[in-house]
Formats: structure tokens, sequence, C-alpha cells
């Protein structure tokens, strides 16, 4: 392989690197979701079986967001890491698809609340 195609090849490791970053941080914001499924978990008082319900399905929503986000960092973290070593090319597949299906649900989200505001 040339050098310029090795140097873009290591340009576009360098960018699935960044993405992978940035998945994983905003994968971090079910975070707050997570906590507040906690403390209604924690409820004392009169109709607490309503809040511990509650609060049950939030943490099961919002590990199962983060787990999803930080998979999904890892795929394109590795991905990138094949690129840059030029080897497993597959893996390299999937994460490309795998960021284009995340495209697509925060692009039509954002189509979605255009719409409606």
């Amino acid at each position: 392989m040339s050098t310029p195609e090795k140097d873009t090849l290591h340009m576009l490791a360098i960018f699935h690197y960044v993405i992978a970053g940035l998945t994983a941080l905003f994968a971090c914001i079910p975070l707050m979701h997570l906590t507040m499924g906690i403390s209604m978990t924690m409820a004392r008082g009169g109709d607490a079986s309503s809040w511990i319900i509650g609060g049950v399905v939030l943490i099961v929503i919002a590990c199962l967001a983060i787990l999803t986000g930080w998979a999904a960092a890892y795929l394109v973290f590795s991905a990138g890491k094949n690129l840059d070593r030029q080897t497993n090319y597959q893996l390299c597949t999937v994460g490309a698809c795998v960021l284009c299906i995340f495209f697509a649900t925060w692009d039509n989200s954002g189509n979605f609340y255009s719409y409606i505001s």
C-alpha cells in the first residue's frame, strides 16, 4: 500500500477514535436517569409501590441505554484500531453500519422535533 493510502487510513482511524469517544461520552447521559431510578426505588411513605415500579423501569431502561452506547463506542474504537493496523476489515464494515444506524436514529428524531415545534 502506498504512503498516501496509509496516511488516509491513519486519518480515518483517528476520526474513529474521536467518534468513539464522543459516543461513549453521550452514552453517559442516561446516568442521570439511573440516579433518578435509584432514588425512586428508595421511596418511603404512602403509596411507595408505584414509585418503586417506576424506579425499576427507569433503572432497566437507563442501564440498557448506557450499555448499548458503550458497546457501540467500543465497536467503533476497535474498528479504528483495525483500520490503523490494516487488518480485520469486516469489523470495520460492521462498525460503519452501526454508525449509520445511529446516524439515522438521531437524524430522524431531529426531523420529528422540527416537525412538531
